[in-house]
């Protein structure tokens, strides 16, 4: 019976390695593709033709954590006929863009 019990216990530690070595490759996993989704920058997540010559684009800015409730949301309007843009970033931060320029 005794014999049993640590059978049990050895076996239950080793299964407890293998899954913190698969949280570890995970971990290790998502910490890269944030590293390279801020390293790869600014991108277009839709563009939309709101009139024409008139468009409208939402444009992410990755944050320099990885957290993507983090990420920086901006609007770029663009009238072609007056050649004009503007963009606007209503929950940027000073602190957000500063990482992002370094």
């Amino acid at each position: 019976m005794r014999n049993h019990i640590v059978l049990c216990v050895a076996l239950a530690l080793l299964g407890c390695g293998a899954d913190e070595a698969e949280k570890e490759k995970k971990y290790t996993e998502r910490e890269a593709a944030a590293k390279l989704r801020f390293e790869q920058w600014a991108y277009v997540v839709k563009e939309k033709q709101i009139a024409p010559g008139e468009t409208i684009k939402l444009v992410i800015i990755p944050d320099s954590q990885g957290f993507d409730f983090q990420d920086t949301k901006c609007l770029i309007y663009t009238n072609a006929e007056y050649k004009q843009s503007s963009m606007i970033c209503p929950d940027a931060d000073k602190e957000s863009l500063k990482a992002s320029e370094e």
